[in-house]
Order: C-alpha cells, then sequence, then structure tokens
C-alpha cells in the first residue's frame, strides 16, 4: 500500500516519499512544502485558524484551566452516574441489566476522574519546575541569548531597585529613567513603527471589555481608547530579538521584586507568570486640531483577572515634552483624608514603569505633538488567579454589563459571538 502524507495546507501538493519539511509550531495540524507557503497561509488564513486565541498556543494558565474545567466535568457526569444508580438500585428487580450498565458507567467515568486529576498534579509539577527555571534563568522564558547586537539584557542598580520597591509599598507605582539608552530606544522604535506604518506588524484597534476571563465582549471607541496594539510572545516567529533583550530585562527586575519588596500586592503570590506583552502605539494629532488619541481613565485589573504587576517601558524620540508632545500617563493616588492627588509622568524613552495592575486608576493624555507615542507593556500575573479567572465561563450579569457599557460609550463590539452562562 502506498503511503500518502499530508498535503501542503497552502497549495495542496502531496508526498508520497517523506512528511512534508515545515510544521506549524503552534498548533502542529498542518504541514508545508516550503517556508514561503508556510508564512503566506499564516498571513492569509492560519493565523484565524490555528489552535489558540489569536493563534497563539494556550499558555500554561489556559492549559491549567482546562484541565480544571475538565476535572469538574467529570465530577458532575459521576454525580449524575451515582444518582443513576440510585435510581437503578430502587428498580433492580424489573431491570438488572440497567443497573449493571449504569455502575460501568460510573466505573468509566471514575477512571476519567482520576486520569484528569493525575494530569492536573503532573502540569502542576511541571508549573513548579517551569517557575523555578524562571527564578533561577529567566532567558528560559524570555528565549534571549546575548547577542553581539544587544548584549546582556538591561538590569538595575541596587539604588534604582530600592526607588522602584520603596514605589510600589508606599504609593503604588514607580519609575526610573534610562533603564534602556536611547540607542536601543530608537532601534525598537523604528521596529516598530516600521511595521505599524507598512502593514506587516499586525496591529489593531485596541479594545475594552472582555471581562474576567478576557472571553466576554470585547468593543472599539476610537475616542475612548485610540491606541493600536501587537500583541507579542518570545515564541513569535517575527519576534524581535530587542524584545527579547527588553523582555528579559523586565523579567529580571519582576524576579527581583517579587524576591525584596515589600508589597502588599505581592504577598500570598506562590508564582508569577508573564502575559505577552502589548506594543502600543498612540497616533500623533492629526487633522490640525492638535488633539491625538488617549486612552480614558481606568484600572487595568479591577476585576481580579490575575494581574498584579504592570511594567513598562516607553520607546520614544529624546526631547519628548508634556508641552510639546503631550501623551502623559496621568495616575491618581488616594490620600488618607479622602482626597485624591494626580500626577503626570512623562513617556520619556528609555523610561520604566511599574505599577499595582489592581489598585491604580490611570489615563492617557492626548497626544498633542507630531510623534506617535509608543511603549511596550507586560503584565505579570499570580498564576492561581489567572487559571480561576480563565475557568470562568461569562455570566449573563457580565455581559449585560458589558453591553451596557458599549451602548453608553457608543462603542461597537468586535466579538458579537459571545455566550453567557
Amino acid at each position: 500500500m502506498t503511503t500518502v502524507f499530508l498535503p501542503c495546507a497552502y497549495c495542496g501538493a502531496t508526498s508520497r516519499q517523506r512528511p512534508h519539511p515545515y510544521t506549524c509550531s503552534r498548533c502542529l495540524d498542518v504541514k508545508y512544502c516550503s517556508k514561503d507557503h508556510q508564512l503566506r497561509h499564516w498571513k492569509e488564513a492560519h493565523r484565524v485558524e490555528c489552535r489558540g486565541a489569536g493563534g497563539k498556543k494556550p499558555t500554561l494558565a489556559e492549559q491549567v484551566a482546562n484541565l480544571r474545567l475538565a476535572m469538574l466535568a467529570h465530577a458532575e457526569k459521576t454525580r449524575s452516574i451515582s444518582a443513576e444508580i440510585a435510581k437503578a438500585g430502587a428498580e433492580r428487580d424489573r431491570d438488572r441489566g440497567c443497573r449493571e450498565k449504569v455502575a460501568e458507567e460510573k466505573r468509566n467515568a471514575e477512571r476519567e476522574v482520576a486520569a484528569a486529576q493525575s494530569e492536573l498534579k503532573a502540569k502542576s509539577r511541571d508549573v513548579a519546575g517551569w517557575w523555578w527555571r524562571w527564578s533561577l534563568r529567566v532567558f528560559l522564558l524570555a528565549g534571549y541569548e546575548a547577542s553581539s547586537e544587544w548584549g546582556d539584557p538591561p538590569t538595575l542598580t541596587a539604588g534604582q531597585a530600592a526607588s522602584l520597591a520603596e514605589g510600589l509599598a508606599d504609593r503604588g507605582w514607580a519609575f526610573i529613567d534610562d533603564f534602556i539608552d536611547m540607542t536601543a530606544v530608537e532601534k525598537m522604535r523604528t521596529c516598530w513603527l516600521d511595521r505599524y506604518s507598512t502593514g506587516t506588524g499586525d496591529f489593531e484597534r485596541g479594545r475594552m471589555g472582555g471581562g474576567r476571563s478576557g472571553q466576554n465582549i470585547k468593543y472599539i471607541e476610537e475616542g475612548s481608547r485610540g491606541d493600536f496594539v501587537r500583541w507579542l510572545s518570545p515564541q513569535d516567529d517575527d519576534c524581535p530579538v530587542g524584545y527579547k533583550w527588553l523582555r528579559a530585562g523586565m523579567d529580571l527586575l519582576v524576579q527581583g521584586l517579587a524576591r525584596n519588596c515589600r508589597c502588599a500586592a505581592l504577598e500570598g503570590v506562590d508564582t508569577v507568570v508573564a502575559q505577552s506583552s502589548m506594543v502600543a502605539i498612540y497616533p500623533a494629532a492629526r487633522g490640525g486640531n492638535g488633539v491625538g488619541s488617549r486612552y480614558i481613565r481606568h484600572i487595568d485589573n479591577p476585576i481580579g483577572d490575575g494581574r498584579i504587576l504592570t511594567v513598562m517601558v516607553y520607546l520614544n524620540p529624546e526631547g519628548w515634552s508634556l508641552d510639546s508632545h503631550g501623551g502623559a500617563l496621568r495616575v491618581f493616588h488616594a490620600m488618607e483624608d479622602g482626597s485624591e492627588v494626580a500626577t503626570d509622568i512623562c513617556p520619556s524613552g528609555g523610561r520604566l514603569l511599574v505599577f499595582l495592575s489592581d489598585r491604580l486608576p490611570h489615563e492617557v493624555l492626548p497626544v498633542t505633538g507630531d510623534h506617535h507615542r509608543v511603549a511596550i507593556t507586560t503584565w505579570y500575573m499570580d498564576f492561581a488567579a489567572r487559571a480561576r479567572a480563565t475557568c470562568e465561563e461569562p455570566s449573563l450579569a457580565e455581559t449585560e454589563k458589558l453591553r451596557n457599557e458599549m451602548a453608553r460609550m457608543g462603542g461597537h463590539s468586535v466579538d458579537d459571538d459571545v455566550t453567557a452562562a
């Protein structure tokens, strides 16, 4: 019998001698006869079809959450079968065969539950081991090895680390200047603005909503949030080395904070995981009115989705000023007497800002100059809290709240197919 291997997912060409040499590294489900066909198929179709949200491979949190959902399903199945067994017991004289059949189903369900529990325990051990490796060698997470162009990842001095820890503990936010130098800023800024302007960077309008799980209604309202974003992981095929270098520095920074910062937000957190980073471009003022894009006042995580630390680095040109260019990050700090103090932070190139994701109100003021405002942000999450949030199906109450919010703000949905539980 002649063996015919999987066809190329782009052109349909088959092979009878050996498998096609290229495979999608995310889903492992499709093969290609050439690298060119793999790239074309990704851009034209597969990025939407690929396993995982937005073509992303499921995160560890998502994998564990799925296992937990499976366990809940198996447990519910066992309870249902137990009820059937009780009913069959009452009717055993009339239908002994039904009783035996239901008992066998119960044994099968119990075996499924045991297998799911074993898989979950194994995954938990994998996660624990993964975090241990992350603590010792962050490069395993960021995928960065020192290169001749970028060198070692950016690090903090002892004084900078102490300043960040003190600011987080006292007011929930802190920043330090020159985390990366202007040469690195310009290289990364040029890279992302080129991709944005040529349409090759996969940027999309910033979205609001999503709910605790991130699977509920998302909507766009340009007057409230006017940035364009690209979600980026160190594992992405088109991930620049410069981002891996910066991400490694961010990971090292958070590792140090988790070890040394006496901050209430980090207490009781056993495992910290990192979300994909977000490259955000706020377009410059246009139309001659001197007012560009902005993002209204909000809290990154007001609903317990697991995010605990927001870490961002600004990639703006030298000489950026609030008077000439705008785009300040305005943070709000509650005082003991109930009043509120607002502080405007200039998005200076190379500046690193850290704040508590679940309690700091902030907004991005309008960009008023002729330069785009660029920043890279990474969220660090409590693994257990993130897994719980990911498990949740959108509730009717949450969905209705988001619909009302979207209508009030005049936004339009990008997820009309949300199903509420």
